[in-house]
């Protein structure tokens, strides 16, 4: 088992990098997993085992391809501008539906326990 890390530039340019040569989108957890498995390859195969959908980090991915984010909390957006590059894995279906519908959630809280509770328990009551 190998363990390591990388810099916040060497996970955007493994992103930009395995997007240009192969047309696969790398989330940033998996573009890290790249990285380091190209500082051990030897002559042995290595899997990389993808974590999460590079849609769920659309402004990271995005500015890793060079795309100037103007407004980073329009997901709708975002993901037209992923849908455009044609990468693959293609979109998924039910983050792409689910982008398309009216937004009924847009309270932001402080990081405080106190205003989260808050916000959950107007939330709770709101919907029962």
């Amino acid at each position: 088992m190998y363990v390591d890390w990388c810099t916040e530039e060497d996970c955007r340019q493994s992103i930009r990098n395995v997007f240009r040569q192969t047309g696969y989108l790398l989330d940033p957890h998996t573009a890290v997993a790249k990285v380091v498995a190209d500082r051990f390859q030897d002559d042995r195969p290595m899997l990389i085992a993808a974590t999460a959908h590079y849609a769920k980090f659309a402004p990271d991915v995005l500015y890793s391809l060079g795309h100037s984010i103007q407004d980073s909390t329009d997901t709708y957006r975002l993901f037209t501008a992923l849908e455009q590059l044609h990468a693959r894995p293609a979109m998924h279906a039910t983050l792409q539906q689910a982008v398309r519908l009216p937004q009924v959630h847009n309270q932001v809280c402080t990081a405080s326990s106190t205003d989260i509770i808050r916000e959950l328990e107007s939330f709770l009551q709101r919907c029962s």
